[in-house]
């Protein structure tokens, strides 16, 4: 990244060069006002077979029964390195998109930590909702959904995340029947969902 005197000598030199522009009359401060998306991580759930699945067997003398269960995927985070200082954002969001190629619905949740303890709901009262895709009677996926959902963030919350060193997306898997047909194409079902970062920044060289 080309920044301060380098960046406003490369935009003298071309002025001066192609526009015959006397570098003296120009302005010694710049603004740059970039829009930067950046991926954060993914959580991504596929499983080798039913015994990978947390807590299985969950209800061992019910085994008809539906389960429900969560995954998580914690992902670090710095403000600064990710995006840019504080005082250049203007605007952020972050983008989450989640495939659900899994036989289940499921309910997606991003939260952050400030200083590992206290966890934070970016969701609020809006979780990320994808339901189950389509399966054959025997098993193979006919069809699946996918939700791109945008996390627009106010000041508040951009200030918050100053402090923020780690956000994590949690996946709620939502009455799974473990049937032997699900069992003999478990290798096959996943669920990803992609966490990013999209901004507009202003950044002043020389204020």
């Amino acid at each position: 990244m080309v920044k301060g005197t380098w960046l406003y000598m490369i935009v003298i030199l071309t002025l001066s060069g192609c526009w015959s522009i006397n570098p003296e009359e120009v302005s010694d401060s710049l603004t740059w006002e970039p829009n930067i998306s950046v991926p954060l991580g993914k959580l991504f759930i596929n499983y080798e077979d039913e015994f990978d699945i947390p807590g299985y067997p969950i209800f061992p003398d019910e085994p008809d029964r539906p389960i429900t269960y969560i995954e998580k995927q914690p992902l670090d985070f710095d403000l600064t390195d990710a995006v840019s200082k504080r005082e250049n954002i203007v605007y952020m969001k972050l983008r989450c998109e989640t495939i659900n190629r899994f036989p289940a619905d499921i309910k997606v949740e991003v939260y952050y930590k400030i200083n590992g303890t206290d966890s934070v709901s970016m969701t609020k009262e809006n979780p990320i909702i994808v339901p189950a895709a389509a399966i054959s009677d025997d098993g193979k996926i006919t069809g699946f959904d996918n939700d791109v959902r945008d996390i627009l963030l106010d000041d508040t919350e951009i200030d918050n995340l100053v402090d923020v060193n780690q956000v994590i997306i949690y996946s709620t898997i939502s009455n799974l029947y473990i049937t032997d047909v699900f069992k003999s194409n478990i290798q096959e079902y996943s669920i990803v969902s992609n966490l990013g970062v999209q901004a507009q920044l202003i950044i002043k060289t020389n204020p």
